[in-house]
């Protein structure tokens, strides 16, 4: 059986489905493996100053086609304390060394539930590894396409953003 053909819509995030993949994958991660309620997750815009309130991020580089882009997801010190201790079933108190690799786990836990509908549909993205990021190292979202989420855990905020930037001809 051959494979579908690489599907590459124009602009990815007006794709109401591929965009919805990794809607739905947020709320599952959180609301299912996690144990999280979110008491909203509604767009929101970010200005590059709005990342001094997260503690702790990871973001993953995609690649997808002639588009090139990145999903992000950043934390407060007591929403990131309160997704981890509920995935794990732990108590942690403060972000170490020891469980900073979660916003990571996370992240890829994310983008491997909206990979796999994704792929069902066509889509093939490059293979990429997420990497952890401090407030002062989250890339200026101003360019390319973007769609940012605010998610209230309850106990602080998480961000949730999504980046294409096309370099086709």
């Amino acid at each position: 059986m051959a494979e579908p053909a690489l599907k590459i819509p124009t602009h990815p995030l007006q794709d109401k489905e591929f965009l919805g993949c990794f809607l739905r994958s947020v709320k599952d991660v959180f609301e299912i493996q996690a144990g999280v309620s979110l008491k909203d997750f509604s767009p929101r815009e970010t200005k590059l100053e709005t990342f001094n309130e997260y503690a702790i991020g990871s973001v993953l580089p995609l690649r997808l086609g002639e588009w090139v882009g990145s999903i992000a997801i950043c934390f407060s010190k007591d929403a990131y304390l309160e997704v981890y201790s509920k995935l794990l079933g732990e108590t942690y108190t403060e972000i170490n060394e020891e469980i900073q690799d979660g916003a990571c786990e996370l992240l890829n836990m994310i983008f491997g539930g909206a990979k796999t509908k994704l792929n069902e549909m066509g889509y093939k993205f490059e293979m990429a590894r997420p990497f952890l990021v401090s407030s002062e190292q989250v890339h200026d979202w101003s360019t390319g396409i973007k769609v940012d989420f605010s998610l209230d855990v309850g106990s602080g905020e998480v961000f949730f953003g999504i980046q294409w930037v096309y370099q086709g001809k």
